[in-house]
């Protein structure tokens, strides 16, 4: 992450809008940002941690904090960031909560925190809890991680250097992705746990089974389990189990001997119940005897009284066959009233269709009338609609001219677009090609000095072998005042050569970049002259001046705000013809339905006319059958007699009724002796049935039999009950022989996968015996924590003049508490070891600044982020001159790598040493002014 261009407004010391253009330092180098305690350096890592990640760099700021107190009451509070990411841009703009004045009317209202994210796509991410996720998953670290990695806040310098085991395994848990490991652990704890419960469940399981167990007192087998239910039952399972099971056995032979005694005293009480249910019968059918003989004189007398009703019913028939002919003679008269009802019917049928056909000619004429109406309409409705088409044509044609002319507009903010592209890969590509010159021009100027090294080198051996008094064998002089020097570091003839190949790759590799770069640059200009020709095509009042220069981006964004203005106001003028097009289009339609409709009417019009003809001549025929019908219904009516209708149906209804009596009562005198009869025969059939059943009846002595079933009831009742206990019994101890013997082993299980499951927990969890509490992430950790360390006292060696070495502690005072990510430092001046804790103020900044740039490196290096910028605040007062230098020159090569380094210090040394600044200066009234990069 690079930041490229901060701005502020009315946030912390700062009043107004502030901005800070990053760009101007470059690919790399350090930058110092310096100014008056308290004018609000810090608040410049605030406001890019902020903009971020929603919260201030150091912990002891919060965001409700950032709104400016020197701020006008109607100030927005906001900070807006453009950063580069793996060559990518990305702007956030973020406010926090705070109360301003209305922008309407009197008062205060509360600004909600808000963020917005403008992606390389062109997408937005809006919302707090949106943007920082996004941040998150662009960068690849949180704000903890940021503030630890990137940007070391005031304060929180020494935090890594310092911290315990378990606050560095919180900080390398996120960023090195080692959390799955404390899952594991997490895991094994649980599972330990739960077996322990499952262990301990089971134990208790077979206590409560083995408490459930019953000892009969009188079976011998009892007396011996019992004593050992008393004894210690988890420890003697199996011998309680081998004395539960013979109990068994015992108590079910003695169920099955006691279940065929209850058989058969069953069967004997069943014997003695028949008996006595027979003797019952016997007394039943002897009174029911005496009964029968009472109802069959009763019924026998009954039966005689409904025959002499039947002959007297049989004399009445007569009358009802008289009945039956005078019916018939009378229902005759009626069929004559029922035709005059139906001429009467037809009559009225008549008049109605008469009445309907009037209506319907009358109403025929009139649609006739309203059809020739039509006729005309339909003649000036066609020429208007041929009117409109015309119009429509003329429309149709504008509007392909407008719309042809938009296309062509897009298709040059297309190329502008393309060229715009290009533009940037041409810079891009110049840029590599700025690159790979400097790396060739390095390489010459190392190959110039280790030729010289050479020769020197040469020079040197040469001036050894000389000897005063011999000649020279270069210039042939006797004497040799200052011969040279025997050069230690000088070159062999391979490495020259080797250098030599080395500039003559960089050589290449510069010229091919500028072949590239030469190349992109004609894509640039190709463009152009394209552009500068549709231009012209299209645009011939509107000059276009556009050349490779400094500030050709900035006259491209013009002649594109330019076009984009023209192209915005032709489509508009393009909408304006279609809508005006639609409206025709609409009103045709209309019309043509119109015009459909009343040519559709029309086609009804002979149909309508032949309908009229034939409507009134059918009326005509229909008043004339009508006339006829009426003269035959007034001579129906003065043929029938003085009697109405309603009287001759009454007549018939008295005389069917009379007739209904006389049969019905003779229906029934028939049935009632039939029903005597029966009920007879019956009774005799019965009371023969109940002679003949007393007749052959047993001979028993009832006494005897109800005191035998008395005595073998009670027998068989108090058996039943001594089986039920004793089942009981038994069914509790096999359902506690059976949990013992299962729960016993599942018991044996799981005390085996116990064992094993413990030692895991413990192995993983630092909770060996006698050994260090190291855990298994703490463990993985440790990895990635030397590497640090390594890269770390590359720095921390230079820095220290050899002085001191980071090296992670391998046991610790304590070994109740985790261990593994320690630090202790070696003196190697005086060979000793030490906890870092015991270094002085600047010696604790030089470890501090070496941890943090180690961590930077792994971090790039382990987890694939990219790291271009690092943030110090303070921490430099506390060095001396010599300290300051060689911490100055560790960022200084850092920021070589490509990386910028940001610096907030108000020491002396560091401005006149670094030459890139931020001024920041504070008045009392207005608040803080930044005097930008220069």
């Amino acid at each position: 992450m690079k930041p490229l261009n901060l701005k502020i407004s009315a946030f912390g010391p700062y009043a107004g809008t502030e901005e800070i253009d990053f760009s101007k330092f470059g690919n790399g180098g350090v930058y110092l940002i310096t100014g008056d305690t308290g004018a609000g350096k810090t608040t410049i890592f605030d406001a890019i941690c902020f903009a971020l990640y929603g919260e201030a760099s150091g912990h002891n700021r919060k965001p409700e904090m950032f709104r400016s107190k020197y701020a006008a009451g109607e100030a927005q509070t906001y900070v807006e960031l453009l950063f580069s990411y793996r060559g990518k841009e990305y702007l956030v703009k973020r406010n926090p909560a705070y109360t301003r004045n209305k922008r309407k009317g009197e008062g205060t209202t509360e600004e909600k925190a808000d963020a917005v994210l403008y992606l390389p796509d062109e997408s937005i991410v809006t919302g707090v809890s949106s943007v920082n996720q996004k941040i998150k998953d662009i960068i690849g670290l949180n704000c903890e991680q940021f503030s630890q990695i990137v940007m070391i806040a005031q304060g929180d310098f020494q935090k890594l250097l310092f911290a315990s085991t378990k606050d560095k395994n919180e900080i390398f848990g996120e960023l090195f992705k080692t959390r799955p490991y404390a899952v594991f652990q997490k895991k094994m704890i649980s599972a330990e746990s739960e077996l322990k419960r499952e262990y301990e469940d089971l134990i208790l399981g077979i206590r409560q089974y083995m408490d459930e167990i019953q000892c009969p007192a009188n079976i011998e087998e009892s007396v011996e389990l019992k004593i050992l239910l008393q004894a210690q039952k988890e420890y003697r399972v199996e011998e309680i189990l081998c004395k539960l099971e013979k109990l068994l056995e015992v108590q079910k032979n003695s169920n099955d001997i006691e279940e065929n005694r209850i058989k058969e005293l069953e069967q004997r009480v069943q014997e003695i119940t028949l008996w006595l249910e027979q003797l019952s019968n016997v007394k039943k059918a002897e009174e029911q005897v005496i009964a029968t003989k009472e109802k069959l004189e009763t019924a026998t007398a009954q039966w005689k009284e409904a025959g002499e009703r039947r002959v007297v019913a049989e004399a009445d028939l007569k009358e009802s066959e008289r009945l039956a002919i005078e019916i018939k003679q009378t229902e005759e008269k009626l069929k004559e009233w029922e035709e005059i009802d139906g001429l009467q019917a037809s009559v009225f049928n008549y008049e109605k269709q008469m009445n309907a056909l009037s209506e319907l000619v009358e109403k025929e004429t009139v649609h006739l009338d309203n059809l020739k109406a039509d006729r005309n309409k339909l003649s000036e409705l066609s020429d208007h609609i041929s009117n409109l088409r015309d119009e429509k044509a003329k429309l149709d044609l504008e509007y392909q001219v407008k719309n042809t002319y938009c296309l062509e507009l897009c298709k040059l903010k297309e190329n502008l677009n393309k060229l715009k592209v290009a533009f940037g890969s041409y810079q891009k590509k110049l840029a590599v090609y700025s690159d790979k010159r400097h790396i060739f021009e390095e390489k010459q100027e190392e190959f110039a000095l280790a030729n010289k090294r050479y020769m020197d080198g040469i020079a040197g051996i040469l001036g050894e072998s000389l000897k005063e008094g011999e000649e020279c064998p270069v210039c042939g002089s006797l004497h040799h005042p200052s011969p040279a020097k025997l050069c230690m570091d000088a070159p062999t003839k391979e490495m020259l050569e080797q250098l030599q190949e080395e500039v003559n790759i960089t050589q290449k590799e510069a010229s091919e970049a500028s072949a590239k770069a030469g190349e992109e640059n004609g894509k640039v200009n190709e463009l152009i002259q394209s552009i500068r020709k549709q231009w012209k095509e299209l645009l011939p009042k509107q000059s276009f001046e556009l050349e490779v220069s400094d500030s050709f981006v900035a006259r491209l964004e013009v002649v594109f705000d330019m076009l984009e203005s023209i192209l915005t106001e032709n489509q508009q003028e393009e909408k304006a013809l279609q809508v005006k097009k639609d409206d025709v289009e609409s009103l045709i339609l209309k019309q043509s339905m119109e015009e459909e409709r009343l040519k559709k009417n029309l086609l009804k019009f002979d149909e309508l006319e032949l309908s009229l003809n034939h409507n009134r001549l059918k009326l005509g025929e229909t008043k004339t059958y009508l006339t006829g019908l009426k003269e035959n219904l007034d001579k129906s009516l003065s043929k029938v007699g003085e009697l109405s209708k309603d009287e001759i149906r009454e007549n018939i209804n008295q005389l069917i009724a009379r007739k209904s009596k006389i049969d019905d009562e003779y229906s029934t005198a028939m049935k009632q002796e039939e029903v005597c009869r029966d009920t007879v025969n019956a009774l005799k059939a019965t009371l023969d049935l109940l002679e003949k059943q007393i007749k052959e009846a047993p001979v028993w002595n009832e006494e005897a039999l109800l005191f035998e079933q008395k005595e073998k009831l009670l027998r068989l009742e108090n058996k039943k009950k001594e089986l039920k206990e004793s089942q009981i019994i038994t069914h509790t101890n096999e359902r506690a022989y059976q949990g013992i013997k299962d729960k016993s082993h599942e018991l044996i299980k799981v005390e085996q996968k116990r064992t094993w499951i413990t030692a895991l927990s413990n192995t993983v969890n630092g909770k060996v015996p006698n050994k260090e509490k190291i855990m298994l992430e703490t463990y993985v950790q440790m990895l990635y924590f030397e590497r640090i360390i390594r890269k770390a006292n590359i720095r921390l060696m230079s820095m220290t003049n050899g002085q001191y070495e980071l090296r992670r502690m391998k046991e610790t005072e304590n070994r109740q508490s985790q261990s593994g990510l320690e630090l202790e430092v070696i003196d190697h001046y005086n060979g000793s070891n030490r906890h870092v804790k015991t270094l002085s103020g600047g010696e604790s900044f030089k470890a501090s600044l070496s941890l943090a740039l180690g961590l930077s490196d792994e971090v790039q290096s382990a987890c694939g982020i990219k790291l271009d910028t690092m943030f110090v605040d303070e921490g430099f007062g506390s060095l001396d001159e010599n300290s300051l230098e060689q911490a100055i020159q560790t960022l200084l090569n850092l920021a070589d790598a490509n990386r910028v380094v940001g610096i907030i210090s108000h020491v002396y040394q560091l401005k006149e040493r670094i030459e890139q600044k931020i001024i920041i200066t504070k008045d009392k009234e207005k608040g803080s002014k930044v005097t930008n990069p220069g």
